[in-house]
């Protein structure tokens, strides 16, 4: 059950970005406008009515994206759950399983007609092309269908994100020295099936422009780290997850320092969150006095401004 101040910031969020709604809708019908205008005056041309198409393709693409980022069982599922989807009727992400393999984009893909899963295989992992241009290419992603009426169904289909293969010799030799930072430490020449995840959904906030990156644990972000330092280069925000009742651990830190705090360019936005706060102790002043205490030791250690 989302508390008080949870609720208060999602009414808050909502209204940015209903703001941001009616900014985008606004600039659509003003480059529209002119567009008509300046046929009608038969001042038009060939040239200007391309950059026209290109300034609606971009305030029509115009997203807000926000990346939230913690090591596995930080809470950042529920997180993500409670903040942008407390009105869901249900939680539109499962938390069945401990940490993403992969990151998990949550959008509403223009064009979708049903709501969808698309996964870029990890036969992917060593390509040097960017995100948008992998994109571009719908044959390299496998999509599965969603029934966002059927909580069953998404949660069966949400889990494939975790699915892991043995490590082929054709992807072992392509990755060479890489091959331990895919398998992971244990060795086991196992890896996640997927490289990427986009799930598609047509939630009220996603039709507004929200856009939603749900980042992996250290061990998946150690091996894929060109692609995290792309998906942070075009965030908006980045919210870090630390759970209450571990305080901030080694991997924690090495996250943070390592693939998150440098990233260039950074978000505009930095924040950090302390989640599972209903595992600490029972009594009122107890657990004032313990969140106390990790909030001004969270923000000494991360080096980041304590605000509450």
């Amino acid at each position: 059950m989302p508390s008080a101040s949870d609720m208060t910031e999602q009414a808050s969020f909502k209204a940015h970005l209903a703001i941001h709604g009616k900014w985008r809708s606004r600039a659509l019908r003003a480059v529209h406008d002119l567009r008509t205008c300046l046929r009608a005056a038969g001042a038009g041309s060939p040239e200007s009515d391309a950059r026209l198409r290109r300034a609606l393709a971009a305030i029509e693409t115009d997203r807000l994206t926000i990346a939230v980022a913690g090591d596995d069982r930080r809470g950042k599922t529920e997180l993500i759950n409670a903040l942008f989807f407390a009105d869901f009727g249900r939680r539109l992400l499962p938390v069945t399983h401990p940490g993403g393999a992969c990151p998990l984009e949550i959008q509403w893909q223009i064009g979708d007609t049903d709501a969808c899963l698309r996964l870029l295989p990890i036969d992917h992992l060593d390509s040097t092309e960017p995100l948008t241009a992998l994109k571009a290419a719908p044959e390299r992603w496998v999509r599965l269908p969603l029934h966002p009426q059927e909580p069953e169904q998404v949660s069966a289909t949400l889990a494939e994100i975790h699915r892991t293969r043995p490590l082929s010799p054709a992807l072992a030799a392509r990755l060479g020295p890489r091959v331990q930072m895919a398998t992971g430490d244990r060795g086991n020449r196992e890896v996640p099936c997927w490289r990427y995840a986009v799930l598609s959904v047509p939630h009220p906030l996603l039709k507004k422009g929200l856009v939603l990156l749900d980042l992996p644990g250290l061990a998946a972000t150690a091996r894929d780290p060109a692609l995290s330092r792309e998906l942070l280069s075009r965030s908006d925000a980045l919210l870090m997850t630390i759970a209450a009742d571990q305080g901030v651990q080694a991997s924690d830190l090495r996250l943070w320092q390592t693939y998150l705090c440098d990233a260039v360019p950074a978000p505009a936005l930095t924040l950090v969150a302390l989640t599972r706060t209903d595992l600490l102790p029972a009594e009122r002043g107890q657990r004032a006095a313990r969140l106390e205490r990790l909030t001004r030791s969270t923000a000494n250690v991360l080096g980041v401004e304590r605000t509450a």
